[in-house]
């Protein structure tokens, strides 16, 4: 198992605290125009 890097960590626990409140985290190849609200990645 390979070790997370900083920024790979720090994505992970900003994720986690968005969800945490509510949010639902997509990824890039998610995104569809017309979304509203959106924060990705």
């Amino acid at each position: 198992m390979t070790e997370l890097k900083p920024e790979e960590q720090a994505r992970q626990w900003i994720d986690r605290k968005l969800e945490d409140a509510g949010c639902h985290v997509i990824n890039r190849d998610e995104f569809a125009p017309g979304m509203s609200a959106v924060v990705h990645p």
